[in-house]
């Protein structure tokens, strides 16, 4: 018959060293938990990994990215409430950067091998766009173009479209209404399409839109207007964005009325992909002889072309600028 000895219970300091010891743990794989929840996202990676290229603000983040910058702001607050981001002032800015010093070897871990698996084309490709950005933050602002009050484009912009008589304006492509929203006052309607929802939401949480303006939300090969409803129209910057730009040129004819006419401007054929990746853009631009024989094969006549401003910071894209228009009725 073998004897059974009883074990002492343990003592109070071991049971609060357990306590403790569990409580540690359950810290530790709640931490882990946020930060997979954090990227779990692949645009956090994304911004986390050009910031890690070079500490950047809102506003660079979202030229990069081209995300609207109310979600970049949203993401970002995620990574800085998980301690993967701090932001320091710079006058009215706030300038992000990495914080992974901070993290445990076993955190730091886990990020560094999130932001290895994301690496590929689309950041080589924002980390580009990031250097350029940087670089002409850092390099200041020439003094030729230093502020001036009272002087500004878009002083200069509203003085003169007071000139201009537009009838029924449609802007395809209008992004957040910027340029629609300056011609307005000149318009008897406009029309501001756009077929990006986000955009449209931010155009209207900016503040009230002038009343003759509104969105349309629409594929800009197809949209649902009827044909001959427009006096003038816009495409600026658009066709780099497009599949197919020859489509939404034929689509801009049939909005338009007889003698309407097309405003456009595009950016000059260029060999830079990797920078205009994170626009999403579809095309590398077009030269003057292409875009001319697009917008005659469209249907336009009285076909103008110009070549407009190059960029000051490379990689210094050209614009083309572009006026044509709808034939107009024949007299009887």
């Amino acid at each position: 018959m073998s004897a059974t000895r009883d074990l002492p219970p343990p003592s109070a300091s071991a049971s609060t060293e357990l306590a403790v010891a569990e409580d540690s743990a359950c810290e530790g794989i709640f931490a882990v938990t946020r930060l997979c929840q954090a990227l779990s996202d692949p645009t956090r990676v994304r911004l986390l990994a050009l910031l890690r290229a070079a500490p950047m603000h809102v506003a660079e983040l979202t030229q990069v990215t081209g995300l609207p910058q109310p979600r970049v702001s949203t993401h970002l607050q995620r990574l800085r409430e998980v301690g993967l981001v701090s932001a320091q002032r710079q006058g009215n800015l706030s300038l992000y950067q990495p914080s992974l010093a901070a993290l445990a070897a076993p955190e730091r871990g886990l990020v560094t091998a999130a932001l290895a698996a994301a690496e590929g084309p689309q950041l080589e490709a924002d980390r580009t766009v990031a250097q350029l950005l940087v670089a002409q933050r850092a390099g200041g602002e020439p003094a030729a173009r230093r502020y001036v009050p009272g002087r500004s484009w878009e002083a200069l912009g509203r003085g003169l479209a007071q000139w201009l008589q537009l009838g029924d304006l449609i802007d395809l492509g209008a992004g957040d209404g910027g340029v629609a929203a300056l011609l307005a006052g000149q318009a008897r309607s406009v029309i501001c399409v756009e077929r990006d929802p986000e955009i449209i939401a931010a155009a209207h949480a900016r503040g009230p839109l002038p009343p003759q303006l509104r969105y349309l939300q629409a594929d800009l090969c197809a949209v649902p207007l009827p044909e001959a409803c427009a006096d003038h129209a816009l495409m600026l910057g658009v066709l780099p964005m497009l599949a197919e730009p020859e489509a939404a040129l034929r689509e801009a004819l049939r909005l338009l009325r007889p003698g309407g006419r097309l405003l456009l401007s595009t950016l000059a054929r260029h060999a830079h992909p990797e920078a205009v990746l994170p626009f999403g853009h579809q095309n590398n631009g077009q030269d003057v002889d292409e875009l001319r024989a697009m917008l005659r094969a469209a249907g336009f006549v009285q076909v103008e072309l110009s070549r407009g401003a190059r960029e000051h910071r490379p990689p210094h894209f050209l614009v083309l600028n572009a006026v044509a228009r709808r034939a107009p009725l024949e007299p009887r």
